[in-house]
């Protein structure tokens, strides 16, 4: 594990999820220690789990101070290039796929049914409400798959099924464009 990665371990007074002000204290000490990191990729994977190993142990050897986020719009070919990566396929990618055959890709009966923008995400602009975090391993050596998941295992698993199943009692129709975060090495 490299240093950067300890280093950015939550410190006390960042580790209150309702005080929104703690992820802007961890990114400006982030930016401070030489990680350019866009907000949205914090909340969903580094500041969310840092401290928790199981989460980032496939990234620990990778030195994020020569690291860049870039907001890319892929095409739905591209996007099921993407691989979840071993451990992510078996524990977060196939059981979500499975979910939705039995409920026939109904959102209003899937895990996030409760929340509105992200069924509406999918039935009127199909696609994510967040884009995932995708890792470019041309980039990382020890990465099997061209593209692999980092972040966002439940939004890859519902676009598989919603290219590749014929039941899709929601209707969600994907667009031709989706949005990724990708992280690549800096120029």
């Amino acid at each position: 594990m490299l240093k950067i990665w300890k280093v950015l371990r939550k410190k006390e007074e960042e580790k209150d999820w309702w005080d929104k002000s703690c992820i802007d204290r961890w990114i400006a000490r982030a930016q401070s220690n030489g990680v350019d990191i866009p907000k949205e990729v914090a909340e969903q994977w580094l500041f969310c789990f840092i401290d928790q190993y199981d989460f980032i142990r496939d990234y620990v050897d990778i030195d994020l101070t020569k690291v860049t986020f870039k907001l890319v719009g892929w095409s739905t070919e591209s996007i099921l290039d993407i691989k979840p990566g071993e451990l992510g396929h078996k524990g977060r990618f196939l059981p979500v796929i499975r979910d939705l055959k039995k409920i026939k890709g109904d959102i209003n009966k899937s895990s996030y049914s409760h929340i509105e923008s992200i069924k509406n995400s999918w039935v009127e602009n199909g696609t994510w409400e967040t884009p995932p975090i995708v890792l470019d391993s041309c980039h990382f050596p020890g990465f099997k798959s061209p593209y692999e998941l980092v972040e966002g295992y439940t939004r890859l698993a519902w676009f598989n099924y919603y290219a590749n199943s014929e039941d899709n009692i929601s209707n969600v129709k994907l667009s031709s464009k989706h949005e990724v975060w990708l992280m690549t090495l800096n120029d």
